[in-house]
């Protein structure tokens, strides 16, 4: 069984360096400002009047693995929310990249790099697609790792007019109590071995990496899935976020729990899908350029 793990780290600030709204960046000329222990650890983030160091001494991540997220897929965020934890990455988080400054930068290999916002909202943008793909669903629907549904309103017209059967697979008692709460004609099913009808379409939708074995689950979810019925994969890889250390120590000292058996993202789960009688649709990667949410779509196989 896999360790459960985080899926998010902090950078909090460290000190300042003044900088005048028209100066250019005092970290090119001053070395001693600019020096940080572990550069790969660290950003600089500009305020009005001044730069500011963030670091990150994160346990529940390597510093490679710190590196990826930072330099290869792009995921770093800064918090705009006064949470303890983020439930609307649309409004509590704004999505930071390299700023133009640093590309060119006869400082940039010893300076650990400053970031800025970005005005997107890359998390709706990307969440349009899977939305977009589940208003075509009809027939069996299995949501697999429900949770409280958090999609369902992209399937509740067809499922108001008979057009749609939810199946809804959450072992959690009191996040299926929620469900049916809400959603009084789900039917909840406790494991896949209480599942004895064909599936037309199937839903990870950001279950994936919750899954301690994801292989054996994602074998018995295909096998169900009559041929040229659908599987929709949606999750989320691994992301740093800027915030006060206030707001770091609140959030790492609260009542959330690890509950990530993974960081996966589009790739590793590919390969893993590889094996099955299944067609690729549809994939999206985290990349730079994208929020931290992957996507993968497949059509079952008539073999």
């Amino acid at each position: 069984m896999s360790t459960l793990r985080s899926n998010s780290f902090h950078f909090v600030p460290r000190r300042d360096v003044p900088r005048a709204p028209d100066a250019s960046c005092p970290l090119v000329s001053d070395e001693p400002a600019r020096q940080v222990a572990r550069p790969e650890l660290a950003l600089w983030l500009r305020l009005r009047d001044r730069m500011r160091l963030f670091e990150t001494d994160t346990a529940d991540f390597e510093p490679r693995e710190v590196e990826r997220v930072r330099r290869v897929s792009g995921q770093l965020y800064l918090d705009v929310s006064r949470k303890v934890a983020h439930d609307d990455f649309a409004r509590d988080l704004r999505k930071v990249t390299g700023a133009k400054e640093c590309l060119e930068c006869a400082v940039r290999g010893d300076c650990a790099g400053r970031v800025v916002p970005l005005r997107d909202d890359v998390f709706t943008r990307d969440d349009a697609r899977v939305l977009e793909l589940l208003a075509n669903l009809t027939g069996t629907v299995l949501d697999v790792g429900a949770g409280e549904a958090p999609y369902y309103a992209a399937l509740a017209p067809r499922a108001s007019r008979g057009e749609l059967r939810y199946l809804a697979l959450e072992p959690d008692a009191e996040r299926a109590r929620l469900l049916l709460r809400r959603i009084p004609s789900a039917v909840r099913l406790d494991s896949l071995q209480e599942l004895t009808e064909v599936l037309d379409h199937a839903l990870l939708l950001r279950s994936y990496n919750h899954l301690t074995d994801a292989g054996a689950l994602l074998e018995q979810v295909v096998a169900r899935l009559r041929p040229g019925g659908t599987l929709l994969l949606v999750d989320n890889e691994a992301y740093g976020v800027i915030r006060s250390a206030a707001a770091a120590r609140a959030a790492e000292r609260g009542p959330a729990r690890f509950e990530h058996a993974h960081n996966a993202g589009a790739a590793e789960v590919a390969a893993q899908l590889a094996r099955f009688p299944l067609s690729l649709l549809d994939r999206r990667d985290v990349s730079p350029h994208t929020s931290n949410q992957w996507l993968l779509h497949y059509r079952r196989d008539s073999t």
